[in-house]
Formats: C-alpha cells, sequence, structure tokens
C-alpha cells in the first residue's frame, strides 16, 4: 500500500508537470510573438495575446492528459486519506 505522503509527493510531482508544461509553451508563444513595438497600452498587446492564446491541438492534448494525471493522483490521494480517517475513528 501506498503510504499517503508517498501520494502527497505524487500529486505535487503530477502538477509541477502540468504548471511546467504551461510555462514551457506559454515562454515559446511569447518569444514566437511579442509585444508590436507599436503597441503604447497597458499591458500586453491585445493582437499578440490572441495568438498566444492558441495552443496547437497537440500541446493542448499533452497539457489534457498531464491535466488528467494530476487529477487522477489527487483523487487517489483523497481516497487514501478519507480511508485513513475511517480506520482512525474505528480505532
Amino acid at each position: 500500500m501506498t503510504s499517503i505522503e508517498d501520494l502527497e509527493a505524487a500529486f505535487r510531482a503530477a502538477q509541477a508537470a502540468v504548471d511546467g508544461y504551461v510555462r514551457q509553451v506559454t515562454t515559446q508563444y511569447r518569444e514566437r510573438y511579442p509585444d508590436s513595438p507599436d503597441w503604447k497600452g497597458q499591458g500586453p498587446d491585445p493582437q499578440a495575446a490572441l495568438l498566444r492564446a492558441r495552443w496547437s491541438p497537440e500541446e493542448s492534448a499533452e497539457l489534457g492528459r498531464l491535466r488528467e494525471a494530476a487529477r487522477r493522483a489527487v483523487l487517489e490521494l483523497h481516497r487514501a486519506r478519507s480511508a485513513a480517517a475511517v480506520t482512525d475513528t474505528s480505532s
């Protein structure tokens, strides 16, 4: 049986993979579609921001796969914590 600490570490690793992938793709798109030098408004250039928001189907699928892995990890952690709570109260 996997310990709660191991399940917590697995969830943190899965969530870090999601966060890392988002940072990686966001950085790529920021480099590929920088703000226009003519943009004088506040915040990011709206045209560049729209281009950055359009992830490829492959990138979206990978993000979905990583999110699903994180979701499964947190469900497993939740189940283990619930089972441990039931065991603690029945002792």
